[in-house]
């Protein structure tokens, strides 16, 4: 607190007014002394009247002489008793008569005019400016109504008084005198009067404004005390603070200091003070009128005389009881915010508050209830006693005047304020004050309040403390909030972590295990009880294991996400391939406390992508088997054709003949190679129809048994009716001669071949290693064996081209690949389960048709080999070309031939009307076979069209499937086959 001797100022003020005092008293003087002197004067001038009334006689003038004189005397004998303006108008009345009547009595020279001044001075000093100016006027006016009476004779004397008392002359210099030298001062008079009256004025508010200041301090209090330390000045505002009168005070002083030490510090900073030291603020504490303790802190400041000595103290003392107490509740409120949690915390805080703040009921309490709309108590005393807490509803209480604002309190009538609040009649609560509890998103989460059975004495220190504290124990229950959320949150999710599919772990930031669930430790194989403590490393496979502890140490090194695939030593003989991953987790600093992570069996992942890689690769070989196809069955037609061409020229006998023989014989057996690697390829046409796949199966039954031998067992199951398909009769027959012949090689010495047709539903699952395939009903047939079986490694090679098991003389590696390829065309699925000496099951899906097609049962008849039709064929190999061309004009057609697509596209338009079948290839250069048969169909839909194909995916890349009434002949073709096709055409579009 500053010592500045603004500070005293209304002390000082003090001063002034005492001045101001002494000014109205020495005026007050003049005025008595003045009617002393005129007092004495005016006998005497009465006397020389008294000597004239015995010369001439009495006069009018005498008889007002005297009346005044008398007046005068009067007053001066009775001065102080009279108020100060009746002696003031008195005295100047007095006076203006006696100038009157000494004018008309003497004239000039005489007593009349001085008399006359004097009025007008003393009116001026009396009554300032305004009463010196209307003075002057008057005595102007007096002055010359008098010289102009006397000078005209209106007015004789009774004696001579001279000729001087009768010149206008004289009368003029009076009269300009006055006005030139006499008014202005008597009027300057009256301007210093005014001054002296202002200032006075400004002196008087000052001192009432000064008293006022002084007498309203709040919480403050001024005194002054003299040399030898006794009070002799207090201001009023005391009572405000100690509750003593100024007078009670003063004079019971010894009374009022305390008994605490630190109070023996008082004597010695006021001697210090009176030593002419400046001291700094200090505390005292004193006792109030009502017994309690009140802390002062006072600032005191010698008095200096104007010789520069020490007259006395000048002191103001401020009351910071408030403060002190708020100082102390602040650190035991501090102490016990730092120091504790939870509900210790709540529970400490509302004990302290009810000694702090000597409340009767204490509460913290946090909305509750769907619409929070009630309260429910988290620490509660009774009495500065811990209660039970409770549960309440907000509406007809102050508590929800809180929730509603920043602060809510009453001095005093709260249960008055809200009748129908149980709590507060039950408890008889006069005061209250109460703070609402944010959370960090300013939401409202409770309040805390302090209850009063008494007016509450001191509120403002009651909300500062709730408020001060609020934001504290708001954080403090949003952390409580938090942490039972987490802990419910946690039990949640160590339930799911216990029961998750996927294995979960937690480290700290070394690497250390924290956390390990069970399944976990199943899928690396590990006992629950030894999660923890196991070494990790170890179960790892032994060539996966560096490159694992690498890529972990690395990760930990760096604070990095950490991610590894690698196979585990589950069991004995047992591998697992396992996917593992951790993130690091960070604490507020961005420093990495530890790691969180899963474990995931992708072993089944592998062996889907094992299954895709095989299809790819598959994929890739049957693009290259469908090119080598191609061109090979061109190859072949030529060999073939003109082998045949040969053949029928030779002489049986010869060595030309048999030479020729052996030669169709070779390419006959390259056709069926070739044909078999379009079936893997998928790239041979397909002749689709709707079929039953249970009849298929029956009507092959006597096949397979010549086929697999007396010494197996043929077994036939079929529990369901019709499972109709749409595929290639052909192909669905070549696939189960396949399995039969592959079934019987697994059986040299006999057992059991089954062969059984159902229908079933596949999921997607099921086909995702399938892409083709779709999910739903399938016709399935299996063909199961209790041969050798096959080992995985067997198992995961069996579709690929060439690879075989058996002697290099008895298989070409072609007969499951081929499988492969006819399912996949048919977009189905084939599926192989097999063990080492049990057996092995092939299971084939069909997709099953909800709507079955008519096919027609008619036979053609037989046509005959040749005729004189015209023939536009077309076909971009040479050879090809030119032994088809000798196979249909030997037979007696006339052929037009044409190189590709767009030749053939030429010819046809120029020869439209004489053309009656069209060849053609199904893939060619510029434009393919379908391109052309589409273009003949705009022109002349009724002209006969049949394909030759050695087909291969150049041309179409999901295979070509004939559509109904397109017709197909299969290179290599031999020439009865060609013309037989041909006949049979023409011959169904004669009928």
């Amino acid at each position: 607190m500053s010592t500045d001797t603004q500070l005293f100022e209304p002390v000082v003020s003090q001063s002034r007014v005492t001045f101001g005092s002494e000014i109205r008293e020495v005026r007050s003087r003049l005025i008595n002394r003045a009617l002393v002197i005129f007092a004495i004067l005016t006998p005497a001038a009465a006397a020389l009247s008294l000597s004239r009334i015995f010369e001439t006689g009495w006069n009018h003038t005498y008889y007002l002489h005297m009346g005044v004189t008398v007046l005068l005397v009067l007053a001066a004998i009775f001065r102080r008793r009279l108020p100060y303006v009746f002696r003031s108008f008195v005295l100047l009345g007095v006076l203006l008569l006696l100038g009157v009547a000494g004018l008309l009595a003497f004239g000039l020279p005489g007593g009349g005019v001085s008399l006359l001044v004097a009025f007008a001075t003393l009116t001026a000093i009396a009554f300032g400016t305004r009463g010196g100016l209307i003075a002057c006027l008057i005595c102007l006016s007096v002055i010359l109504l008098t010289g102009f009476a006397i000078c005209t004779g209106v007015v004789t004397f009774p004696f001579d008084i001279g000729v001087y008392a009768t010149s206008i002359t004289a009368w003029g210099t009076l009269i300009a005198g006055f006005t030139l030298f006499l008014a202005p001062v008597i009027i300057g008079l009256g301007v210093v009067h005014d001054r002296l009256a202002d200032s006075l004025h400004a002196l008087s508010r000052s001192e009432a404004q000064s008293r006022r200041l002084m007498d309203n301090l709040v919480g403050s209090f001024i005194y002054q005390h003299g040399a030898e330390g006794d009070f002799n000045f207090v201001s009023r505002s005391i009572t405000s603070v100690l509750g003593y009168t100024t007078d009670e005070f003063l004079t019971n002083l010894t009374t009022h200091l305390t008994d605490h030490p630190c109070n023996d510090e008082v004597l010695r900073h006021t001697d210090l003070s009176l030593q002419g030291i400046h001291q700094p603020p200090y505390d005292v504490n004193i006792y109030h009128k009502n017994g309690s303790v009140r802390w002062l802190e006072v600032s005191e400041t010698p008095i200096l005389s104007d010789s520069g000595e020490v007259i006395g103290v000048e002191g103001i003392a401020h009351d910071i009881t408030r403060r002190r107490q708020m100082d102390a509740a602040l650190r035991t409120l501090v102490a016990v915010s730092s120091d504790e949690f939870g509900q210790a915390f709540f529970e400490s805080m509302v004990m302290q508050l009810s000694e702090s703040l000597g409340a009767d009921y204490t509460i913290i309490g946090e909305l509750c209830g769907d619409e929070l709309d009630s309260i429910r108590t988290l620490a509660v005393t009774v009495d500065g006693k811990p209660s039970e807490n409770i549960q309440y509803p907000l509406a007809e209480t102050p508590c929800a005047e809180v929730v509603g604002h920043s602060v809510c309190s009453y001095v005093s009538g709260v249960a008055s304020q809200f009748p129908k609040s149980k709590l507060l009649q039950d408890l008889h609560v006069d005061g209250y004050v109460g703070v609402p509890l944010f959370d960090s998103q300013g939401a409202a989460t409770g309040i805390m309040v302090a209850m009063f059975r008494q007016p509450v004495i001191n509120i403002e220190l009651a909300k500062s403390i709730l408020q001060i504290f609020s934001a504290r124990v708001g954080s403090e229950l949003e952390r409580q909030r938090f942490a039972t959320a987490l802990e419910s949150s946690e039990d949640k999710y160590r339930t799911l972590a216990e029961v998750s599919p996927v294995g979960i772990f937690k480290t700290d930031a070394a690497g250390n295990g924290l956390y390990v669930n069970d399944r976990c430790c199943e899928i690396v194989g590990l006992a629950p009880e030894d999660g923890l403590d196991a070494d990790w490393a170890s179960v790892i496979y032994p060539d996966d294991r560096d490159h694992v502890l690498t890529l972990w140490t690395e990760a930990i090194s760096r604070g990095m996400r950490f991610e590894a695939e690698a196979r585990c030593q589950k069991t004995a003989g047992t591998l697992v391939w396992i996917f593992g991953q951790a993130d690091p987790q960070y604490d507020q600093n961005g420093q990495v406390v530890g790691y969180v992570g899963s474990i995931v069996d992708i072993s089944e992942r592998k062996r889907l992508e094992d299954q895709l890689r095989q299809a790819q690769k598959m994929e890739a070989v049957g693009q290259l088997a469908g090119g080598v196809a191609h061109d090979f069955n061109n190859l072949l037609q030529a060999i073939l054709g003109f082998g045949q061409l040969a053949f029928e020229e030779a002489e049986p006998g010869n060595i030309i003949y048999d030479g020729l023989e052996q030669v169709l014989a070779a390419g006959n057996r390259a056709a069926v190679l070739v044909r078999q690697l379009l079936a893997f390829s998928r790239q041979q046409v397909l002749r689709l129809e709707d079929m039953d796949l249970t009849e298929t199966v029956t009507d092959l039954a006597k096949m397979i048994r010549r086929v697999i031998g007396e010494h197996i067992a043929l077994d036939i199951r079929s529990e369901v009716g019709q499972l109709m398909i749409h595929a290639d009769r052909g192909q669905v027959e070549q696939i189960l001669m396949n399995l039969c012949v592959n079934a019987r090689d697994a059986m040299p010495e006999g057992g059991r071949l089954i062969l059984a047709a159902d229908q079933a539903e596949l999921d997607a699952e099921y086909c995702r290693p399938f892409p083709w395939a779709k999910p739903g009903r399938y016709a399935m047939i299996s063909v199961s064996d209790t041969g050798c079986g096959m080992d995985k490694e067997t198992q995961g090679r069996i579709f690929e081209p060439f690879f075989t098991t058996k002697a290099v003389e008895k298989g070409t590696g072609l007969g499951l690949s081929t499988v492969y390829g006819i399912v996949h065309q048919h977009n189905g699925v084939i599926n192989v389960y097999s063990e080492p000496g049990i057996g092995t099951r092939f299971r084939i899906y069909f997709p099953l048709v909800e709507t079955v097609s008519q096919n027609s049962d008619d036979t053609p008849e037989t046509p005959p080999l040749g005729g004189t039709e015209t023939i536009l064929m077309a076909e971009d190999d040479q050879a090809v070309r030119s032994i088809a061309e000798r196979f249909l004009t030997t037979a007696g057609y006339t052929v037009i031939s044409a190189e590709n697509g767009q030749d053939a596209i030429k010819l046809f338009d120029e020869n439209i009307d004489t053309i009656d079948l069209v060849l053609l290839d199904v893939v060619m250069p510029i434009l393919g076979g379908r391109a052309v048969f589409d273009y003949i169909q705009d022109k002349k839909p009724e002209t006969r069209v049949v394909f030759a194909s050695g087909y291969s995916s150049e041309g179409i890349h999901t295979g070509f499937v004939l559509d109904a009434g397109m017709e197909l002949i299969q290179k290599p073709y031999h020439r009865n086959d060609l013309l037989t096709k041909i006949r049979q055409i023409l011959d169904q579009q004669n009928r």
